[in-house]
């Protein structure tokens, strides 16, 4: 948003009472901005003459330019101000403007038709995660246009194994037999919706990770994770190749990581899916960007975030044994990005 604005009261010095000093007024409203949004400012000034200089300054009293009217950009939420300065060998004159900036918040829910043509039409060995026929190379992806968030499946084996290599699929299936569903055929399945807001939800499979796709980094101020009626069903109760977690000492643990552009890390958070014979069994809020009962947790811009899980029932092939899928939604942006 450009806007050019006219604006009240200003302050000046004089050498005599004789003579007349340049003179700079804005209006004193403070004015409502959200994050990335500019506005021409354009005060209104009297008294000029050929030698006056007009400057800019921040609220740190830093230099931002020259001339009659600025450009402002709303970068950080929160307050704000800008000093003009008109100034010549008769005298000086100064005004404020003051903003309040809005935090740029958006959320990926996974609604709507274009999610819902993600959603393949079997859960295991169907077409769109798994492909048409054995030689094909999977291409399954998508991208939030509103926040620009966006993933493919990992491809980590050459991408003809779908789904099975790792990714994150979209899927509105529900299932709360968790004993005796606790196998791969379920593997797009929560135990339930309650909690959640919509009906789709995204399901996380093997180190996966997502990224925004114009390659600036923001923050993730807070994700909704869920079990996967596959992953809690083996948890809770095994499957003859992994054992039930619920020893003291047992846990299933997925930790949330984010990189910035040249692959450092600059985030990291653990969620306990399971530990000690206690699960999470339905849909939890966790804050990356923000505080909960008295505690700030403080996740810095990303530019990729990654899903990984470990777990105490270890595979002697390496990883464990333990499956490693989880589902999230309702993903909080704080889009905006210098």
């Amino acid at each position: 948003m450009a806007v050019a604005l006219v604006m009240g009261t200003a302050m000046f010095t004089s050498c005599s009472k004789d003579e007349v000093a340049p003179a700079v007024t804005v209006d004193s409203k403070v004015i409502e901005l959200t994050q990335g949004d500019t506005i021409v400012l354009s005060p209104k000034f009297d008294n000029l003459t050929e030698d006056t200089k007009i400057t800019w300054f921040d609220a740190k009293n830093s230099k931002l330019g020259e001339g009659k009217s600025y450009t402002y950009k709303a970068r950080v939420a929160g307050e704000d101000k800008v000093k003009v300065v008109a100034e010549n060998l008769i005298g000086t004159s100064e005004a404020y403007y003051s903003f309040n900036i809005k935090e740029d918040i958006r959320t990926v829910t996974f609604e709507g038709e274009k999610w819902n043509e993600l959603i393949d039409s079997k859960q295991y060995k169907g077409d769109l995660l798994y492909g048409l026929n054995a030689d094909s190379v999977v291409d399954y992806s998508w991208t939030d246009i509103n926040t620009k968030l966006s993933s493919k499946l990992t491809a980590a084996w050459g991408g003809k194994y779908g789904f099975a290599e790792g990714g994150i699929a979209i899927s509105n299936y529900v299932d709360n037999n968790i004993k005796e569903h606790n196998n791969y055929n379920y593997q797009l399945s929560v135990p339930s919706l309650e909690a959640n807001n919509g009906k789709n939800f995204a399901v996380v499979y093997c180190e996966a990770e997502m990224s925004f796709s114009d390659k600036r980094a923001r923050a993730i101020k807070s994700i909704d994770v869920s079990p996967t009626t596959y992953e809690l069903g083996v948890a809770k109760y095994g499957d003859g190749y992994a054992k039930a977690l619920t020893d003291k000492g047992d846990n299933l643990v997925l930790t949330i990581t984010g990189y910035d552009k040249a692959g450092n890390v600059v985030g990291t958070q653990e969620i306990d899916m399971a530990r000690d014979g206690k699960f999470m069994e339905n849909w939890q809020t966790i804050v990356l960007n923000g505080t909960v009962n008295g505690r700030t947790y403080t996740f810095e811009k990303a530019v990729s975030y990654k899903f990984t899980m470990t777990g105490s029932d270890a595979s002697s092939y390496g990883g464990i044994k333990t499956p490693t899928y989880f589902a999230f939604d309702n993903v909080v942006v704080s889009y905006y990005a210098e």
